[in-house]
């Protein structure tokens, strides 16, 4: 009887043990997989962020409210303006330039040179 008993104490035993490195390697596996899911949906917000502005991010960070609208950051404002301004110098150089080509002094100048 004290043979059964020892039996089945260690039998008891290898069935925990048993039990246990099953329990682990789950919760191995729904660690990996949780961490996995948390990446993939980080950069899946981060892909659509970049492609269509949709602020995916922001939003699950609490800094907006409807991540699909589509926002102009003041970077892209700061840009724009800066565009904008060479534009505009580059259009007042052209317009100087078109002013001293088609000036009647110039060409008579330009035909003096040739001559020389």
């Amino acid at each position: 009887m004290k043979l059964e008993h020892a039996e089945m104490r260690d039998e008891g035993i290898s069935l925990n043990a048993s039990t246990l490195n099953e329990e682990n390697i789950m919760s191995t596996l729904s660690l990996v997989l949780l961490i996995g899911s948390i990446t993939s949906l980080a950069l899946l917000a981060s892909y659509l962020d970049a492609k269509f502005q949709w602020r995916l991010n922001d939003w699950m960070n609490g800094e907006c409210s409807n991540p699909f609208v589509k926002a102009v950051t003041d970077k892209q404002q700061k840009r724009l303006a800066e565009k904008d301004a060479q534009i505009e110098s580059l259009m007042a150089r052209i317009e100087t330039l078109e002013t001293i080509v088609t000036e009647p002094a110039y060409e008579l100048n330009k035909k003096i040179n040739a001559l020389k």
